[in-house]
């Protein structure tokens, strides 16, 4: 997903794992931070979530669900819970 704020920036997600008190692998939380096009800046989320459309808040939910079904063999064969976190639009 592209981004305009003040520049360009496109959504790259990653998988956070979530342990247990064990330190077992129990879980991935799928979450996302923007880019700018150059590379050289990097926002989480959470700063750029407020300044999104409800568009483009759907669009990257529908990436993170594009992702998790790309692996979900790997979650099933592994038995690891899946998170997604959403900020609700409003």
């Amino acid at each position: 997903m592209i981004a305009s704020l003040d520049e360009l920036y496109h959504s790259e997600l990653f998988f956070l794992p979530v342990m247990d008190e064990n330190a077992r692998l129990v879980g991935l939380e799928i979450i996302a931070t923007f880019a700018a096009e150059d590379g050289a800046v990097r926002m989480p989320t959470e700063l750029v979530a407020p300044r999104l459309s409800v568009e483009e808040q759907y669009c990257l939910f529908v990436e993170k669900l594009a992702l998790l079904e790309t692996c979900q063999h790997f979650f099933i064969q592994h038995k690891l819970i899946a998170w997604l976190n959403f900020t609700a639009c409003n």
